[in-house]
């Protein structure tokens, strides 16, 4: 839901606005951008690896520590394995993904 407008947060409306206007000029991302990659580069990797057959230490530890950031929060570690693996596993967009990258199963001692 929308806030109320207020003098006060549209001058800060028009703040965020030139700053991301900079960003764009300079071809910056910004950190949700940065998420978005992060979570979409994992997907890429986490299908190379499973068709594989060979998921890596480093992929583990990934997972895990997404898992626990989200039960730090409160949230159920079986609810929030299942949700994970449902957003890195099931995007539809992985096609798209892999082209992007190039990808091939990732090189490294798991794969090696």
């Amino acid at each position: 839901m929308a806030r109320p407008a207020t003098a006060a947060r549209e001058v800060h409306r028009l703040q965020t606005e030139q700053w991301r206007a900079k960003l764009r000029k300079a071809r910056r991302p910004e950190a949700c951008h940065v998420d978005v990659a992060l979570a979409a580069a994992l997907s890429v990797v986490m299908d190379a690896e499973a068709e594989a057959k060979a998921v890596s230490p480093v992929t583990r530890a990934v997972f895990a520590a997404a898992v626990a950031f989200l039960e730090d929060r409160g949230y159920d570690k079986v609810e929030c394995k299942q949700k994970i693996f449902d957003r890195i596993r099931k995007r539809k967009d992985l096609p798209r993904l892999r082209k992007v990258t190039g990808s091939t199963v990732p090189r490294g001692p798991a794969n090696e």
